[in-house]
């Protein structure tokens, strides 16, 4: 709904997710949970704080009428937020981080003032994928599923504390360069005009300022990045095993550019995986240690992915899935949103350039 990241997020922000429905990282409640007194309160809160960390991470938002479409639960209209007389942000912080056996690390709230009732807010409560397992206020674990948040089973309890003790590891894009239509346009160009006179419009290996046309699309380019696994946890990493695979509009992301451990260069298909083992990585590292919080970039890999702004809805839903295997460790999954990454690496360029 908004590109904004939750912590940033004002009541024009939450005024958007009118409509929208609750989801397995997305819950709303109506402020009229102030009327509750306060161990009650105290329960509800640490309860979707549990649920979300223990889970995928999700977003709780304070402050918005709930309303029931075919039995499941969606926003309406911001309604009159919480009255601090009653209960201070600082004091619904506190009933989160006192209350609780752990917190995630990256948990963050923020109170949005609402213009309709003077000194009234919302309440954004934002929480991380936690790698522990985290209890609320009454003793119990719980998970979030699409739209509830339940207890978990003990043997779910129990996989997340092994997973805390056990090695950890996670992927992640580094964005490198963003090439656009233009640049590649001129960058060719200037190539073909270092050739002499005669053979400047020949067709020799398809190189030929004959047939370099402009760019039809202006707002459309290349973003090169580079992919990482870092280890997360407490225990060295001696070796590894990485999946990957490509949602199905994701047939245009190129890996490899000539790579050996790469069968194909394209995404082809749905669903299509790619198998990158830590021993096949790179010559240059027969044997990889990847010490704690240490992590490593693909060595001779490159990435690319062809962006084009006026039809980036093609990019919104589609993602590079990844899952890693360890020893002594269940697997570790995660997805990562190409056109996240791509608007982040430049609005970083763009700030870099500014300065």
């Amino acid at each position: 709904m908004t590109d904004k990241q939750p912590w940033e997020w004002d009541e024009e922000d939450i005024k958007k997710f009118k409509g929208q429905h609750e989801s397995k990282k997305l819950e709303f409640k109506s402020s009229a949970i102030q009327n509750n007194n306060y161990e009650k309160l105290k329960k509800m809160l640490t309860k979707a704080v549990s649920a979300f960390a223990n889970t995928e991470g999700g977003t709780l938002i304070i402050g918005i009428k709930e309303l029931k479409k075919d039995k499941h639960r969606m926003a309406g209209d911001i309604d009159d937020g919480f009255d601090p007389e009653k209960y201070s942000p600082e004091t619904l912080q506190r009933m989160i981080t006192h209350n609780m056996n752990e917190l995630p690390q990256g948990l963050r709230f923020k109170a949005i003032y609402l213009s309709k009732v003077k000194e009234n807010f919302a309440f954004i409560i934002h929480v991380p994928k936690g790698d522990s397992a985290y209890q609320a206020s009454d003793y119990i674990y719980y998970e979030r599923h699409e739209y509830e948040s339940v207890p978990m089973s003990d043997r779910g309890v129990k996989l997340l504390f092994m997973q805390q003790k056990g090695p950890r590891a996670n992927v992640f894009l580094i964005g490198e360069k963003y090439l656009s239509a233009k640049d590649i346009y001129w960058g060719k160009r200037h190539e073909y005009l270092k050739v002499s006179k005669t053979d400047l419009f020949s067709a020799k290996d398809g190189n030929s300022l004959k047939l370099l046309k402009p760019p039809e699309k202006e707002n459309s380019g290349i973003f090169k990045f580079k992919l990482c696994v870092q280890n997360t946890g407490l225990r060295t990493i001696k070796d590894f095993n990485l999946y990957l695979s490509a949602s199905p509009d994701l047939n245009m992301l190129k890996i490899g550019n000539g790579a050996d451990i790469f069968e194909n260069e394209y995404f082809r298909f749905p669903g299509m995986q790619v198998e990158i083992k830590s021993q096949t990585l790179s010559p240059k590292f027969p044997e990889i240690k990847l010490f704690p919080f240490e992590k490593i970039i693909f060595p001779e890999v490159k990435w690319e992915i062809k962006v084009i702004e006026n039809d980036l809805e093609l990019l919104k839903n589609n993602n590079l899935h990844w899952i890693i295997y360890l020893d002594d460790a269940p697997p570790f999954y995660g997805a990562i949103n190409i056109l996240d990454e791509w608007k982040k690496f430049i609005n970083k360029d763009e700030l870099s350039n500014r300065r």
